[in-house]
């Protein structure tokens, strides 16, 4: 488990991180949103001394870093890897040689790690590439070996650093499906730093919103997108405002989880009768299920059938 306590980070008189307070639980996909200067990757790299707090205290896996002496820091980053959005591959060096190179910089001999490189390299699809050279490389594959790379340490933690903001949509799909693989056979805490809707939906299972330094708000990613949207006005342009609403109507927000196969929606206006407008929604995947979050507009008059058919669908719905 990884815990902020009380964080806080400045470049000179300049608050990068301020009380930050947070707890990302273990094999869990967080994600960490934010608009560019919010404090993203700074807090990122907080989590393996790559930048040192000012005040409060980062505890991993139950260790105050603080703590951990220079000499023993080396030793304490192995166990966090981590992914770069430039990928960061040696360029004269082969696929297989760019994964090896940290070990080779602790002293194990080439044979000694020949099976664990090749078996990483076969886990992330590369297996029949590796005297390949970066140039020679999609920049997917280039962003596999650099994951590849990150896990030869066999850490319990894998940070990412925008680590798809360079691939184009259908790439990056595949590199996030990977990690999900990565979470879920080899039990890793991966730790998400982005500001592409399509990853926090993706990957991660819960996330906190970063902004001016501050911990907005944290939570699962549903709840997010389907209760609390407007939060995320600042990616997403209809959810940072309210729809106009016409004289004798009111909004109302109806939340559909688990929506694969049924429409909600259809349902409610077959039973009710009422016409309605859906001002703003959808549905969309999030992880392996499809949900979906709607603005209502409905007639004054017609408010209290559209409310009563909702509850009578089970449906999560407020009125805003």
């Amino acid at each position: 488990m990884i815990e902020f306590r009380d964080l806080k980070k400045s470049y000179g008189d300049h608050v990068v991180l301020d009380e930050i307070n947070l707890q990302i639980g273990q094999r869990e996909i967080f994600g960490l949103v934010g608009v560019s200067g919010a404090g993203k990757s700074t807090l990122l790299r907080c989590i393996n001394r790559l930048e040192k707090i000012d005040s409060g205290s980062i505890v991993v896996d139950g260790t105050d870093i603080r703590t951990i002496s220079d000499r023993d820091l080396p030793q304490f980053r192995r166990r966090i890897g981590m992914v770069f959005q430039q990928f960061s591959l040696m360029e004269r060096k082969n696929v297989y040689d760019n994964v090896y190179f940290p070990l080779k910089c602790q002293g194990v001999r080439r044979s000694a790690a020949d099976r664990k490189v090749r078996d990483l390299l076969d886990l992330v699809g590369l297996g029949e590439k590796l005297k390949a050279l970066p140039r020679e490389l999609s920049g997917g594959q280039k962003q596999r070996v650099a994951i590849a790379r990150a896990l030869v340490n066999d850490p319990t933690i894998l940070l990412c650093d925008e680590a798809t903001s360079a691939l184009d949509p259908n790439i990056t799909e595949a590199v996030l499906d990977l990690l999900k693989r990565i979470n879920g056979e080899l039990g890793l805490t991966i730790v998400v730093v982005t500001h592409e809707v399509a990853v926090m939906k993706s990957v991660c299972t819960r996330m906190g919103l970063l902004s001016d330094g501050r911990l907005r708000a944290e939570g699962s990613v549903e709840h997010f997108f389907l209760e609390n949207p407007e939060l995320l006005g600042d990616f997403i342009r209809e959810a940072g405002r309210r729809p106009d609403v016409s004289p004798g109507t009111s909004l109302v927000r109806v939340v559909q989880r688990d929506a694969a196969g049924t429409s909600l929606l259809s349902q409610l206006a077959i039973r009710t009768g009422v016409p309605f407008e859906i001002s703003w929604g959808g549905l969309d995947r999030y992880r392996d299920r499809v949900s979906g979050s709607f603005l209502l507009q409905v007639a004054d008059a017609d408010l209290r059938a559209v409310c009563d058919g909702l509850t009578a669908l089970g449906a999560d719905w407020k009125e805003i």
